[in-house]
């Protein structure tokens, strides 16, 4: 019960310009917090409420249009401490093309 995986799930940090503006990774891990906040399924993920603790895995999926997933979002997940960070794109899938 020391862990959390959130899915489509906004992560609060303090590494932006902003407190009010998430990272919102497709999936990501967090270890050592409990799964839920309170007796209750979270609702979000704030850095600050779980004594700085940061997701370990994080990982994106790239849809038909790119979201930034292989610069921004890389940026912010490093700034984070990340350890972690997975991009997935279906569309190129064989190392050659890549």
């Amino acid at each position: 019960m020391d862990w959390y995986f959130g899915v489509d799930m906004e992560v609060y940090h303090t590494t932006g310009v902003n407190l009010r503006v998430p990272v919102v990774p497709d999936a990501f891990l967090s270890v050592a917090v409990k799964r839920k906040k309170g007796g209750k399924s979270r609702k979000n993920y704030a850095v600050w409420q779980e004594n700085g603790i940061v997701p370990i895995f994080t990982l994106e999926m790239v849809s038909h249009t790119p979201g930034g997933e292989y610069d921004e979002k890389l940026d912010v997940y490093r700034k984070l401490g990340v350890l972690y960070y997975v991009t997935y794109n279906p569309e190129f899938w064989r190392r050659d093309q890549h």
